[in-house]
């Protein structure tokens, strides 16, 4: 796996089998996940709020509910992976 190991494949261009120092991948992933957390923390307050209309019935409102469901896990998990990465990049500094 090229990029586990901190150097992107060779075919991508500007950075192919270059290092790729680890602030330059923890920053972004880190203020992605501060915004996937922030669209969260929206999205729970339109709905609470009832600024989105009725999606439909019960059931279609419990499946969509059932399928969204998953995307909350979505910023914690970047976080963790993203701290577990720095954490092994960074061991030996």
């Amino acid at each position: 796996m090229a990029v586990a190991s901190g150097f992107p494949a060779g075919w991508v261009p500007l950075l192919g089998g270059r290092p790729v120092r680890p602030l330059a991948a923890v920053v972004p992933a880190l203020l992605g996940a501060v915004w996937l957390f922030a669209l969260c923390a929206w999205s729970l307050y339109c709905q609470l709020a009832g600024l989105g209309g009725p999606i439909g019935s019960a059931w279609q409102e419990a499946l969509v509910a059932v399928c969204y469901a998953p995307l909350l896990a979505w910023a914690p998990l970047l976080v963790a992976v993203t701290v577990a990465n720095h954490r092994r990049r960074c061991r030996s500094a």
